[in-house]
């Protein structure tokens, strides 16, 4: 672990300020500071007073070293680790225009671009490919927290609609079941009020009915009296002889 951390380490060294990569031909300027010999003279070529890109000391002329013992330092430190040639690049990783590295993200522009490229997108921020990599992965992962947060919210809601939708089931079944006993309850009453209305009114018509009877049997006993007495008159009239008649009315009389 503390082997491949130093190592790690070392490689920091050797990487260069302008492509952030392994020092390709590696060459010291003046100030110290060294950089890979394709990269110091294209950012020279766009200046009109030499510079150095890291500490920006400027120079009366443009004057570098090969750095052969930083060089063979790194090719020592690549064979240690079996890496390639720096010089082999996969196609996909280089500039279509200029065939450089990648090393940029143009924000503005949104596109990957090389050092090359940058003049073209004056005005425009750039970010390294692993700063854009971190920031985008920061969204991502800002955006994962924000659906997971609304994921977790929906599913409350979720929860809240079905205990709802129980409630509500559960409810119903009660009224109806109360309906139910109510309207039972209702119709028993309403069968005892109806028996009780029927006895009443057959009640008062025995009562009606009783009293008509003995009503019409003293009209009976009235009308066979009269009878009787019509047919006595009748008699009495039919009695041809005055004296006998007399004794009739006499006997009748009494």
């Amino acid at each position: 672990m503390a082997s491949s951390k130093q190592t790690v380490e070392v490689m920091e060294e050797f990487i260069c300020a302008i492509c952030l990569e392994l020092l390709n031909v590696p060459v010291i300027l003046e100030c110290g500071h060294n950089f890979c010999k394709s990269c110091i003279d294209r950012v020279w070529d766009s200046e009109k007073q030499p510079s150095c890109p890291e500490c920006r000391e400027e120079y009366t002329a443009r004057k570098y070293a090969l750095n052969r013992l930083l060089a063979n330092a790194i090719k020592k430190v690549q064979c240690q680790r079996g890496e390639a040639d720096p010089q082999q690049k996969k196609g996909d990783d280089l500039c279509r225009e200029h065939e450089e590295s990648l090393k940029l993200l143009c924000e503005d522009d949104v596109s990957l671009v090389c050092l090359m490229c940058v003049p073209e997108h004056r005005g425009h921020n750039f970010l390294t490919v692993q700063k854009a990599v971190n920031k985008y992965k920061d969204n991502l992962v800002t955006s994962l927290s924000q659906l997971q947060s609304k994921l977790k919210g929906y599913n409350e809601k979720k929860c809240q609609q079905e205990m709802k939708r129980s409630e509500v089931t559960a409810n119903a079944r009660s009224l109806q079941l109360h309906i139910t006993s109510e309207f039972a309850k209702l119709h028993e009453f309403l069968q005892h009020k109806e028996e009780k209305l029927i006895q009443q009114l057959k009640d008062e018509e025995g009562g009606i009915l009783k009293q008509m009877e003995e009503n019409l049997r003293k009209i009976k006993e009235d009308i066979n009296a009269i009878q009787i007495s019509i047919s006595n008159v009748q008699l009495q009239l039919q009695q041809q002889d005055e004296l006998t008649f007399l004794k009739v009315k006499l006997y009748l009389s009494t």
